[in-house]
């Protein structure tokens, strides 16, 4: 017995037809012809995620992206939507991912991110100095910046400790940044 494929249609579907043939010692023969029709029904699968993630602010968009498999497509196509739920600018993002083949089959996948900012401002500190008595500045204005983007609010305040002469002392400046 010996059989013979021939195949039409697509990955996603389609029909192959086997034609057997049955010869004896006398040369006497059969055929048959069977037809297997292939149909790609089956979604794609996500690859192993975890649900719920911590990302900084300033990451968010560096985010790897969820991935999946397919039985029959070898190259799923993986979109996403992003719903802000909550915080304004910090709070959790509801990212719903949609794998699709190429046969029309696709999965969905819900992931929440929750952004955060635990990283404080830098403040642009002016340089140590030392100035003669009668030429003393001002406290200067310093500005500060804040890794995702918020209003940094810089406040001052002042310390004078007495030199071991008249006329003698240091100034200590202090400032703070705090984004919001």
């Amino acid at each position: 017995v010996t059989y013979e494929d021939s195949f039409e249609g697509t990955f996603c579907q389609g029909v192959y037809t086997r034609t057997f043939t049955a010869e004896d010692a006398c040369g006497n023969s059969a055929t048959a012809v069977q037809y297997i029709t292939i149909v790609d029904t089956t979604d794609p699968v996500f690859d192993a995620f975890d649900p719920t993630i911590f990302v900084e602010c300033d990451q968010f968009d560096n985010l790897e992206l969820l991935t999946a498999t397919d039985n029959c497509d070898e190259t799923v196509t993986i979109t996403y939507t992003d719903v802000l739920n909550s915080g304004g600018c910090l709070g959790v993002v509801m990212r719903t991912y949609t794998a699709s083949d190429d046969c029309g089959n696709s999965a969905t996948a819900v992931q929440y991110i929750t952004i955060t900012d635990t990283t404080a401002p830098v403040i642009n500190t002016p340089e140590n100095q030392t100035v003669e008595c009668d030429n003393v500045p001002a406290m200067p204005v310093v500005t500060a910046t804040d890794n995702c983007g918020y209003d940094v609010i810089v406040t001052g305040a002042e310390e004078i400790i007495p030199g071991e002469c008249e006329n003698s002392y240091t100034i200590v400046w202090t400032w703070t940044a705090t984004d919001y």
